[in-house]
């Protein structure tokens, strides 16, 4: 269901209004990227406060360098669309990317504590 969300979310960003399809698919980048990152920020303060555990700290290290592999992989073909266009590669990145963050994002949902997971905005 997860996966499913994350796709609508990329088609429907990728396909909106009249914007080009660069504009749309740098867009997405910046939302998912945005998300990513305050969930991690989330997470570091609960690290700084001692209260995760060593496996959480693997997990979560090992989903973030899963999404920032991703995004590497992105920001090539981006660069490389721009130059010769293949809006198929750039459409599966996106998708990479989305389905990698993802899995950021819910683990520390499901290790902060209620009122903290809430803060911490989904795809």
């Amino acid at each position: 269901m997860k996966t499913l969300n994350l796709l609508c979310l990329a088609a429907l960003v990728l396909w909106a209004g009249c914007a080009s399809f660069e504009t749309n698919a740098y867009r997405t980048l910046g939302t998912t990227a945005t998300l990513v990152d305050a969930a991690m920020q989330a997470w570091g303060g609960w690290v700084r406060e001692g209260q995760a555990t060593p496996t959480d700290e693997k997990r979560v290290r090992e989903a973030y360098q899963s999404y920032q592999s991703a995004m590497r992989s992105a920001r090539v073909v981006m660069e490389s669309h721009m130059m010769e266009p293949n809006p198929r590669a750039a459409e599966h990145v996106l998708t990479v990317v989305a389905a990698s963050a993802g899995p950021v994002i819910e683990l520390i949902r499901g290790l902060l504590p209620g009122e903290r997971a809430a803060k911490v905005r989904t795809l």
